[in-house]
């Protein structure tokens, strides 16, 4: 399916049916319509300056993030009356499907539980997460008529108006782990500094509260460049697997990465929209 501005989006209808080589790094939304997007210099220190300086709100969104069942009580050959984004392989990467759109006469903006921006978890009995795009569209498009019950995510960030929803990059900061999509990113060590050729910011020691673990910036001719799948922003979960980076320190974080022995280091990470190659 082509994707409108920037997104994959479906009205949901149914017919009844630190370098870590040798440096070291120190560690409104709701629009209608995209703002002008800056250069790709100005994004970069903009979002590395809000890292720099907010506690990363993912942290605590098991706290903040409230998760519900909306049950509709849908009409045979009823639409649920709603639009949605995301999904796995969708044009602004490996998201969470969520709800760009309500029609004010459809299904569920009568129902008034839903907002624009939530996150759909799943439909009666079966789950959205690490579904394609046009999986989950048809998985939503397939309930039968009588009560349909949606399992929603509060969305970070939502808007009023007729226009669409767009996440900000923080929108998808504030997500809680189990809405991760993570990709596994292969790096081979530069065999004459053994450096991985990119430096990170955050641990739990961070001076403006517990930050994830963030790649803050990639070194041009390393490893990490050469291979082209990190970008600066990205948040590492994992490393070869085992080793997990929730709760570290920035200095333990360091220390794992220069000192494990294998040449070969695969990262686990997850990479939301609006992070810069």
């Amino acid at each position: 399916e082509e994707e409108e501005e920037a997104e994959q989006q479906d009205q949901v209808d149914s017919n009844d049916g630190d370098d870590t080589g040798g440096h070291v790094a120190e560690e409104d939304a709701g629009d209608d319509s995209p703002p002008p997007t800056p250069p790709p210099h100005q994004q970069q220190q903009q979002q590395l300056h809000h890292l720099e300086h907010h506690p990363a709100p993912y942290l605590f969104a098991a706290e903040t993030l409230v998760d519900r069942c909306v049950v509709l009580e849908k009409s045979p050959g009823e639409s649920l009356g709603m639009s949605v984004a995301g999904g796995v392989g969708s044009q602004r990467g490996d998201i969470p499907v969520y709800v760009t759109n309500l029609p004010p006469e459809g299904l569920a903006a009568r129902s008034r539980q839903i907002r624009k921006g939530d996150i759909v978890l799943g439909v009666n009995e079966a789950s959205l997460l690490g579904l394609q795009h046009e999986e989950a569209v048809s998985v939503l498009k397939s309930q039968p008529a009588g009560q349909v019950r949606i399992q929603l995510l509060q969305g970070p960030e939502s808007s009023s108006g007729g226009g669409n929803f767009m996440p900000s990059w923080v929108y998808w900061l504030a997500l809680p782990p189990f809405c991760y999509l993570e990709k596994a990113v292969r790096l081979c060590r530069d065999p004459r500094t053994s450096s991985l050729g990119f430096s990170i910011v955050g641990g739990c020691d961070s001076a403006n509260g517990p930050q994830p673990i963030i790649v803050k910036s990639i070194v041009h001719g390393g490893p990490a460049h050469a291979h082209g799948q990190l970008r600066c922003g990205d948040l590492i979960i994992r490393v070869n697997g085992a080793y997990g980076l929730s709760g570290v320190t920035h200095s333990e974080a360091v220390s794992l990465l220069k000192q494990l022995p294998s040449e070969i280091i695969v990262l686990s990470v997850v990479s939301w929209p609006g992070t810069i190659v």
